[in-house]
């Protein structure tokens, strides 16, 4: 007797992976809504929702199989660790709540794209990435040049494309910059994008970048370039691509200073030197020079004036939520209150520290780490090209200390999704597979 097996036995029930790609695209819309047109901030969370429901349809699609893969278990430490906190600092529960929701949320969004997430989804991303960076350049210009600020407003803090109108625009938008960009150059390499589209595409991106005052992107298209020509070793590209490159940040240096530097005796080309880049990220005075915390000194200074006198809150931190705030005061902490003008909320390694001490510092730094590691062994053994994955995960342990990218929800579903790519491309080919056998 021959047994028949229908398709969906196997394959995960249609609609669902086109939830992820509509998650991702309504934080940008919801958040465009509130930018542009004062929308109320509460439709947000109707995103949170369709990811729980869409995350409870993954679970009830795989329930009798096991789906735990090694940046999951660490996710689950990381979650161990901030609750166990919680509970030995007497937290309350509505903080513990506003945390778990605040952090869980990604890692129930990253489950559901290792189950429902397929490569037609993930091209179709990337073509929606598309569209949305050729829309941020008539847009970034519009916000730099044609909006009329406060006075003392950062302007470049408010230029974010397609992000608009909000706290935190730069963060999602110079994500949307490095994917591109990534893309781009990795097509170009592969003899699929032709010169004239390479430069025109990334002289677009420096600009934009000029114009939101993304200095750190001066650092990621140097090792988009460096990770890309490593892993393609095409010598003859590669010359090209060196001598463009160093054009490019020359050329991107300049157009900082021209656009941002007028009045501001300080924003010279030497900030954008190694010297420079590094004193400003580690000086005593802080992120804003004026006694905050900073990048890489920040965790040192609360482990030395906010956490000394306990070494048990030092390796596991205050708990989740206990660093929190939210536009209700019952989720918001007191130690937001108190020293909110540290800024700690706006560096995710900071936030983390401060939570879940060094042991939920390590375990979420483990979650990429490691899901490099199975990634890249996993797209080798599938066959697929890696560059993209390997660039993308690079950037996001950059931008755990950098700023608050990966808590911020116009960028951390995004790069969530990517972090499940293998994961999730995998179970796909085994899918097809079985089908086929």
């Amino acid at each position: 007797m021959k047994l028949v097996l229908r398709k969906s036995a196997i394959f995960p029930p249609k609609g669902n992976g086109k939830k992820i790609l509509f998650i991702i695209l309504w934080y940008i819309f919801a958040w465009g809504m509130i930018g542009y047109f004062n929308a109320p901030k509460a439709i947000v969370y109707l995103g949170d929702l369709i990811n729980f429901g869409t995350f409870i349809n993954a679970i009830y699609y795989k329930r009798n199989h096991k789906n735990i893969d090694i940046s999951m278990m660490f996710m689950g430490v990381f979650i161990f660790i901030g609750i166990l906190s919680a509970l030995r600092n007497l937290e309350s529960p509505l903080l513990l709540f506003w945390g778990l929701r605040n952090n869980v949320r990604f890692f129930l969004f990253y489950y559901t794209c290792t189950i429902f997430l397929t490569e037609r989804h993930f091209q179709y991303f990337l073509k929606i990435i598309k569209i949305l960076f050729w829309l941020s350049l008539p847009l970034c210009i519009y916000e730099k040049y044609f909006v009329t600020y406060d006075y003392g407003t950062i302007i470049g803090d408010m230029v974010g494309g397609i992000y608009y109108g909000f706290q935190g625009v730069t963060p999602p938008f110079n994500i949307l910059l490095v994917i591109y960009c990534t893309h781009i150059a990795i097509k170009y390499f592969d003899k699929k994008c032709g010169i004239l589209s390479f430069i025109i595409t990334i002289s677009s991106a420096m600009t934009m970048a000029a114009m939101a005052e993304l200095k750190i992107f001066v650092v990621e298209i140097v090792i988009i370039f460096l990770i890309v020509m490593i892993i393609k070793k095409k010598s003859i590209k590669t010359v090209f691509i060196s001598a463009t490159g160093i054009f490019a940040i020359s050329l991107l240096v300049t157009m900082f200073v021209h656009m941002n530097g007028q009045g501001k005796d300080y924003y010279t080309a030497e900030i954008f030197s190694i010297k420079g880049m590094f004193e400003i990220v580690t000086r005593d005075s802080g992120y804003d020079g004026v006694g905050d915390l900073n990048r890489f000194s920040g965790i040192s200074v609360l482990k030395q004036r906010y956490m000394k006198d306990d070494p048990i809150i030092k390796l596991i931190g205050l708990g989740l939520g206990n660093g929190e705030y939210a536009r209700f005061s019952f989720f918001t902490s007191d130690f937001y209150v108190n020293y909110s003008s540290l800024h700690y909320q706006w560096f995710s390694s900071l936030f983390v520290f401060l939570e879940t001490g060094f042991l939920g510092l390590i375990s979420y730094l483990m979650i990429f780490v490691s899901g490099m590691i199975q990634g890249v062994r996993k797209l080798h053994r599938l066959s697929i090209d890696f560059t993209f994955y390997f660039v993308m995960v690079t950037i996001m342990l950059i931008m755990i200390f950098y700023g608050v990218t990966m808590r911020s929800e116009q960028s951390g579903f995004i790069l969530y999704m990517i972090l499940a790519l293998p994961v999730a491309l995998e179970r796909e080919k085994k899918r097809s597979d079985n089908y086929d056998s």
